[in-house]
């Protein structure tokens, strides 16, 4: 044997051709590859079939190779004599009960990098409607940029217009509590909202109803989402870290290349709408957050990649070292970057000089975010809402109970993000946001303060 490496591929294998030397005789032969490494890799990669490939002049004695590679992989040992004719087994499975398969899901990282320019004309229109207080955003989801080749190993769709519609808060509030793209926390769980819409129409949906599956009976782990930006991960995307759904809808994972390319890197410029109505605006930010004279830098993202091993057993979780390959190998630390755990901040902007909170989107993970600071709009809910995306998970979706218009937001929340001095109560120069922008509105009895009987949503 004179290579050996952890693939991950179908269930079946060719046969072993048997081979004789001159005087007859069959030979077997132990690999002559370093086991010992190949089982670790096996290990760490939490492949569910480890294949083994030797020259055809080899009869190798597969018994001997086994029980070397036992010593730290407990998955499937496939024997080839040729990877190349190796057949490859279709994982069928289904979005929305739409049936497609990524034929080479776990197969290094294809990198689609061709720049097609599509037929396809962009149409987008983004209004704002000031007596019921939203945005209008439609779309027919076509970007207008080039895009990599679809369909595409891992990506069998094709890019088709869509007929989107998309309504948020024009002037929307922080939110009681953080609300999740995913149904079972900030890292981990299926799909339950797309993140936004960028100004070109084409959505940001950063989550991926892909997971660990038990080797042994393949079923999902949702504990363990997979990251779609990893480089161990293979959904087909192009250099826009973007790729075709099944109902050939294009969307973004991560930072758009071609709708950024001509962005000023001296400005703060917006890329897109969150579903909760705050903004969006590409890694730059100002030095001050409250200062638009002082400079634009490039904010950076407050996680980390986790130390260590994940703690699964390798066979129902992913065990091996954090490497980026599922959404749980990263971690939250405050103050690490500039920006919070859902890779925002409250400052000024171009388009809000009084001050207002906006996401950003980062070159390094998580990219576009996966929480919300505010409210998101139905209209971006996974499997509900006026779009009935068509990436979602065999589930029923969550009802999302929106606040009555006079509830009033969570003044600890407020205090929390905004009193620096501890006071208990907000004064001018601490508001941020929309508290800051309507202070006067909010401050009832002008003693220059806000405190908590003042904070009430007005109609």
């Amino acid at each position: 044997m004179d290579s050996g490496g952890a693939i991950e591929l179908g269930k079946k294998r060719n046969a072993t051709r048997s081979n004789n030397n001159r005087s007859g005789a069959t030979t077997k032969e132990k690999a002559h590859v370093n086991l010992t490494e190949s089982s670790q890799m096996a290990k760490e990669a939490n492949v569910k079939n480890l294949v083994l490939t030797h020259f055809n002049f080899t009869n190798v004695d597969e018994d001997a190779t086994s029980a070397e590679i036992r010593k730290k992989y407990i998955g499937k040992i496939l024997y080839a004599e040729d990877l190349m004719v190796l057949p490859l087994e279709n994982e069928v499975h289904s979005h929305n009960s739409i049936s497609h398969s990524h034929n080479n899901e776990h197969l290094p990282e294809i990198k689609n990098s061709s720049k097609e320019k599509l037929s396809l004309q962009n149409e987008v229109s983004i209004t704002e409607d000031k007596k019921n207080g939203v945005r209008i955003i439609k779309s027919n989801a076509i970007p207008n940029h080039t895009v990599g080749q679809f369909p595409t190993k891992g990506n069998p769709n094709t890019i088709t217009e869509q007929n989107k519609e998309y309504s948020i808060d024009l002037t929307p509030t922080l939110a009681n509590k953080i609300t999740f793209v995913y149904d079972l926390g900030i890292d981990k769980g299926r799909p339950s909202y797309v993140f936004g819409v960028a100004v070109n129409g084409v959505k940001f949906e950063p989550s991926a109803n892909e997971y660990f599956r038990n080797i042994e009976t393949n079923e999902p782990n949702y504990e363990w989402t997979l990251e779609p930006l990893s480089e161990e991960v293979n959904l087909g995307e192009d250099y826009n870290n973007a790729h075709v759904q099944p109902n050939g809808e294009y969307h973004y994972h991560g930072t758009p290349s071609g709708l950024v390319a001509n962005f000023d890197k001296n400005k703060m410029t917006l890329v897109g709408w969150a579903a909760d109505g705050f903004p969006m605006y590409y890694k730059m930010g100002y030095k001050d957050p409250m200062d638009a004279n002082s400079g634009v830098i490039q904010l950076k993202s407050s996680y980390t990649l986790k130390q260590g091993e994940r703690p699964g057993n390798g066979v129902s979780a992913p065990n091996g070292i954090y490497s980026g390959k599922y959404v749980r190998d990263y971690e939250y630390q405050n103050n690490y970057g500039d920006l919070d755990e859902c890779n925002g901040r409250s400052g000024v902007t171009p388009e809000f000089p009084n001050g207002t909170y906006y996401y950003v989107v980062s070159d390094e993970f998580p990219s576009a975010s996966r929480c919300f600071m505010g409210t998101p709009s139905n209209d971006f809910k996974i499997g509900g809402g006026r779009n009935q995306t068509q990436q979602m998970q065999n589930q029923s979706p969550q009802r999302e109970e929106k606040p009555n218009e006079n509830t009033p937001p969570s003044f600890a929340n407020m205090l929390k993000r905004m009193d620096a001095n501890n006071d208990g109560k907000i004064s001018k120069s601490e508001a941020k946001g929309n508290i800051k922008e309507n202070f006067q509105n909010r401050d009832k009895n002008n003693d220059g303060y806000i405190t908590q009987n003042e904070i009430t949503r007005r109609n």
